[in-house]
């Protein structure tokens, strides 16, 4: 409707705004949370958060700020998103200071059973899902010698699709119409931003030819 929800991870907490107004109602305190990084609306009273240093996803009831429900054991858990059927959480895999195999765990959106495990590249952040019932999985790499990639996976058949290898270190992904945006931070003099179509997966700008902001996409 109208509330804007922020992840606060220095307080572990997520601020309610009304977006009419722009008053702060509430902060919601994520108790056994640790680095509260995003989250999803589950229905009209539920949201579903995750907490990357603690390594769950926490199910939050509005109304009374209750804990409702606590997913465990993923590594690092950073992006969310749901759609009518399911909550897919995406498993960064870092752990020690390192990346290990990366996911993107698939659950009942109702009951939250895990279904499925998706494997996808290294760190995968964020993701995205378009019209066709895709979801666009941004994995940003180590920051050393694995570079960035999208791996498109077909919901449905649960197959990887199409692997985009735009290089440097993606994270944030938009969606707009037939074009993809990727935020690509950029520390130096410029920041980066990629993009790709849609409809083909044509790459139109990656990290041979990013567009160009000012720093730190």
């Amino acid at each position: 409707d109208h509330f804007l929800y922020v992840s606060n991870s220095g307080y572990n907490n997520i601020q309610e705004i009304d977006a009419i107004t722009n008053t702060t109602l509430r902060e919601i305190q994520i108790p056994g949370g640790v680095n509260v990084w995003s989250m999803a609306i589950l229905n009209g009273d539920s949201m579903a958060v995750t907490c990357s240093v603690s390594n769950n996803v926490i199910v939050i009831r509005l109304s009374d700020e209750q804990v409702t429900a606590v997913l465990s054991d993923i590594a690092a858990p950073q992006g969310i998103l749901c759609d009518d059927q399911y909550l897919y959480v995406c498993a960064t895999g870092f752990a020690d200071m390192q990346y290990g195999p990366s996911y993107v765990l698939m659950y009942d959106k109702r009951s939250l059973a895990r279904i499925d495990s998706l494997p996808t590249g290294t760190n995968a952040q964020n993701m995205a899902l378009d019209e066709q019932g895709r979801l666009h999985v941004v994995c940003t790499g180590n920051y050393a010698d694995i570079a960035g990639e999208v791996h498109v996976i077909d919901v449905e058949s649960r197959e990887t699709v199409a692997i985009l290898e735009v290089g440097g270190a993606p994270s944030n992904i938009s969606i707009a119409g037939d074009l993809v945006y990727l935020a690509a931070g950029g520390w130096g003099s410029e920041g980066f931003v990629f993009s790709y179509r849609v409809s083909d997966l044509q790459i139109l700008h990656d990290e041979s030819s990013p567009l160009t902001t000012t720093p730190g996409v």
